[in-house]
């Protein structure tokens, strides 16, 4: 979303002050010449906690956000079309269109809700599923069996445990994994502008080759019960526990 006018000059503005929820969006933003007051509630639930904004020289704020609603947006707000909302989405539905259709189409079909692709994802032959102990990694026993795991059965686990959580979990594991990475100087440019870029890094991971591995469908079940810090921390376990070929294969997902 881009919003305000993109002429003129913010030189002796103050920032704006940007408050976002599920379904609003409030902004204020101080100008030598008055205040500008933007508040508009969204036409459907956002994840609040995805928003990134940008304000520049031209008068014009920058919005990302992404959409916890799963089905089409006519527009951004309730409102209806604004002169000084420009959005900037995927795809975009105009006027009259079917509000009932799902949308985030991607090349070969429809992209599912996560936690949906990630129970459809588990709905796997038997002679697929890998026998396992319970998942608690504090354990001899546990660790034992994770290194057990052939180098593509690993990847594979920590695909489908992050394919099975959330749109939040996924923000919070994320930013955790590129915190070690940057204490550890694994982050280059091209990282870190991906993961400030927006939230395409934050989508469900293509599992499809490896369809014929086995897996250990008991421990992505298990996973998908825990709490979102307990998900974080299973998934710092992991990570600790790849080798250095696992560490870029990892780092590579999210490019």
């Amino acid at each position: 979303l881009c919003l305000g006018p993109s002429t003129g000059s913010s030189s002796g503005n103050k920032q704006p002050d940007v408050r976002i929820t599920d379904k609003a969006l409030d902004l204020s933003w101080p100008m030598q010449t008055g205040e500008l007051r933007f508040a508009q509630s969204f036409l459907h639930h956002v994840y609040p906690d995805s928003a990134q904004w940008s304000a520049d020289a031209g008068l014009r704020l920058t919005l990302t956000v992404t959409k916890a609603h799963p089905k089409m947006w006519r527009t951004p707000f309730e409102a209806g079309k604004l002169p000084t909302i420009k959005p900037d989405w995927s795809r975009w539905v105009e006027e009259g269109d079917d509000d009932d259709k799902e949308d985030d189409l991607v090349s070969g079909g429809r992209r599912q809700p996560a936690v949906e692709q990630a129970v459809d994802e588990l709905n796997i032959a038997d002679e697929r599923t890998l026998e396992v102990p319970p998942l608690d990694v504090s354990t001899e026993e546990w660790k034992e069996a994770w290194r057990a795991l052939t180098s593509p059965q690993r990847m594979l686990t920590l695909a489908l445990f992050w394919n099975a959580q959330e749109h939040a979990g996924r923000l919070a594991a994320a930013k955790h994994l590129m915190g070690i990475l940057r204490v550890s100087g694994g982050v280059d440019e091209k990282l870190e502008a991906r993961f400030k870029g927006g939230q395409a890094l934050l989508q469900p991971l293509d599992v499809s080759v490896y369809e014929a591995e086995k897996r250990p469908t008991a421990w992505v079940r298990t996973f998908r019960q825990m709490g979102r810090g307990e998900q974080v921390a299973l998934l710092d376990t992991c990570f600790e526990f790849c080798d250095s070929h696992e560490h870029g294969l990892i780092v590579a997902s999210f490019l």
